[in-house]
C-alpha cells in the first residue's frame, strides 16, 4: 500500500505527454516552418526508430545493462533534453531532429511502462494496471486541453516548455519507484535471446502477430477519420466521434479487474477481438454519422480493452522474466502495427476510395481475430 501512487503517476505523466506533445505535434511544426509531407516523413522516421530502439533496449535489460526502470529514466531523461533544446533559437532541421528524437521516446515508454507495471504487480506491489492506464487516458483528455487555452494565450512555445515539464515529472517519478527484486533476479541471471524466449513460450509470437493485424486495422481507422467523415457527409461528427470514443475507453479500462473476476483473460481477448472487426463493419456499412459513431462506441470494447488485457494476458501467461520481457515485444510489433496503418493508409486513400480502405481493414481485422482465437487455444494447451 505505501508505494500504490507512483505507478498510476507514472501512467498518468506518461499520457499526459501523448497529451500535449503528439496532440499538437502538426500544429507546431506547420508553424515551425514545415509542410505536411515533411511532417509525415518525420512522423515515419520517427516511429521506425522507436520500432528499432524497442528491441535494442530490450536487449540491454536482457544482458542486464539496463533494468526496465532505468530504460524508461534514459528515455524520460532524453526527452527531457530535446525539449529543452527547442527552447533555445536553432534552425528549423534542428527543431525537426529535436522533435523527431523526442518523439521517438515517447513511443518507446509506454511497452516498457507497462513491462513495469508487471514487474511492480509479481513483486506484490498493489497495482491495478487498468485503472491506472485509464487514469493515464484522463491525464491525456486534461494537458491537451489545458495545453490548447496556454497555446491561445502564450503561443506555440507552450508545447516544448510543458512537454519538458512533463517529462522532468516522470523522470522523478521513474526514479523514485521503489527497487524491485525481480530486478535484481534478472541482473543475476541475465537474458538468453529471443529465439530462447519464442521456443520456451510456443503461440506468444502468433499472438502478437495476432496484436499487430488488429493494431493496423484499428491505426488505418484512425488514420482516415476525418476522410471518413467527409464520406459520410459530416465533417463536424470527427472531432465529436474522436471524443465519444475516448469517453467511452475509460469505464472499460477501469472496470477490466472486476471483468477478470466474471471471465478469464483468454475471453475477454477473444471478445474484444471481434469488436474490432465489429468497428470496421460499423464504419463501413452503416450510413452517415450514426455509422462514425456506432463504430467508435464499439472502439471501446475493442481497442481499448486489448490495450489492458494484452498486458494482463502476458503477465499471466508467461513465467518470470519472461513476463516482462513479453511486454516489450508486444510493443515492438505494436509499434510495427501502427508504422504500416500509418504508410499505407495514406497510400490508400490516395489510390482507392474510402469503402475500399475499411473493407481493407475489416479484412486485416478478421485475420488477427482469427489469429487470436488460434495463439490462444496453443497458448493454453502448452
Amino acid at each position: 500500500m505505501k508505494h500504490r501512487f507512483h505507478y498510476p503517476s507514472l501512467q498518468c505523466l506518461l499520457w499526459g505527454i501523448y497529451g500535449v506533445g503528439q496532440t499538437y505535434l502538426n500544429r507546431y511544426l506547420l508553424e515551425a516552418g514545415l509542410n505536411n509531407t515533411q511532417i509525415g516523413l518525420m512522423l515515419g522516421f520517427s516511429t521506425g526508430a522507436s520500432f528499432l530502439l524497442q528491441p535494442f533496449f530490450g536487449a540491454l535489460n536482457d544482458s542486464r545493462r539496463l533494468t526496465v526502470r532505468q530504460v524508461l529514466l534514459v528515455c524520460s531523461l532524453i526527452l527531457c533534453l530535446t525539449m529543452a533544446g527547442l527552447l533555445l533559437p536553432v534552425g528549423l532541421w534542428t527543431v525537426v531532429v529535436l522533435y523527431a528524437a523526442g518523439n521517438t521516446m515517447i513511443n518507446v515508454m509506454p511497452s516498457f511502462a507497462n513491462a513495469l507495471g508487471v514487474q511492480g504487480v509479481k513483486a506484490g506491489m498493489k497495482i491495478d494496471i487498468g485503472r491506472a492506464r485509464g487514469l493515464g487516458s484522463v491525464a491525456f483528455s486534461i494537458t491537451s486541453q489545458l495545453a490548447s487555452w496556454l497555446i491561445a494565450s502564450c503561443g506555440m512555445k507552450t508545447v516544448p516548455v510543458f512537454t519538458l515539464i512533463l517529462a522532468l515529472g516522470l523522470a522523478v517519478t521513474v526514479h523514485m519507484f521503489p527497487t524491485l527484486r525481480v530486478e535484481t533476479e534478472q541482473r543475476d541471471r541475465g537474458g538468453d535471446g529471443a529465439a530462447a524466449f519464442f521456443r520456451r513460450n510456443p503461440g506468444v509470437a502468433l499472438f502478437l502477430t495476432a496484436g499487430m493485424l488488429l493494431t493496423i486495422s484499428h491505426g488505418g481507422i484512425r488514420n482516415a477519420m476525418y476522410q471518413i467523415a467527409v464520406w459520410k457527409d459530416d465533417v463536424g461528427a470527427h472531432g465529436t466521434a474522436m471524443s465519444v470514443a475516448a469517453f467511452l475507453e475509460l469505464p472499460v479500462m477501469f472496470a477490466f479487474s472486476w471483468l477478470l473476476t466474471k471471465k478469464r483473460c483468454s475471453f475477454w481477448l477473444r471478445f474484444c477481438s471481434v469488436f474490432f472487426v465489429v468497428r470496421s463493419l460499423l464504419m463501413w456499412l452503416v450510413p452517415g454519422a450514426v455509422g462514425l459513431y456506432m463504430a467508435q462506441t464499439a472502439q471501446a470494447l475493442g481497442s481499448a480493452m486489448y490495450i489492458v488485457a494484452s498486458v494482463y494476458y502476458i503477465a499471466q501467461a508467461l513465467k518470470g522474466t519472461d513476463a516482462v520481457r513479453g511486454q516489450w515485444y508486444a510493443g515492438t510489433l505494436g509499434t510495427l502495427g501502427s508504422l504500416i496503418a500509418y504508410v499505407s493508409s495514406g497510400t490508400l486513400l490516395d489510390r482507392v476510395s474510402v469503402p475500399s480502405l475499411l473493407m481493407i481493414t475489416t479484412a486485416v481485422a478478421f485475420a488477427g481475430a482469427v489469429l487470436m482465437h488460434l495463439a490462444l487455444c496453443r497458448i493454453e494447451k502448452g
